[in-house]
């Protein structure tokens, strides 16, 4: 697919697409690959348009968007940053300033993510900076 190409062959991370109706089957079924630990969290991935699961992105085709694999690419290279020991200083550096300059956000990323705490939410806030609504507005694929 596209995004497969703009993404997956450049940085060599599995990328694999998905549907919503496949995430149904596949939570109903339990024996697909990806199984969730409740409902809610359930609920909160078929409504994105990208998401990491055992160390894959997989994008829901359904929404063909380009910042659903950009965030989690993000999220990849954060993850990178916190056990890189010539980065990770600096990661947390960015979580402690975000927590000093985005109190507000971070307490409504608490209701939209309540299973993360601490610099995941944190990393959720900062990767939600390169939004397009923050920056202007990405292209579908």
């Amino acid at each position: 697919s596209r995004i497969r190409s703009l993404f997956g062959s450049k940085i060599n991370i599995p990328i694999q697409t998905i549907t919503t109706k496949d995430l149904e089957k596949m939570y109903k079924s339990k024996n697909g690959e990806i199984t969730f630990n409740d409902e809610q969290d359930f609920d909160m991935t078929k409504s994105s348009n990208a998401f990491i699961h055992n160390g894959i992105i997989y994008i829901n085709t359904d929404y063909n968007v380009v910042d659903g694999p950009l965030h989690e690419i993000l999220h990849v290279i954060c993850a990178a940053m916190k056990i890189h020991p010539k980065y990770k200083n600096k990661y947390y550096e960015w979580m402690e300033t975000l927590r000093k300059e985005h109190k507000d956000r971070i307490k409504s990323f608490e209701t939209k993510y309540p299973n993360k705490k601490g610099s995941d939410l944190k990393e959720e806030v900062f990767i939600e900076l390169f939004n397009p609504k923050e920056l202007g507005t990405f292209p579908t694929v």
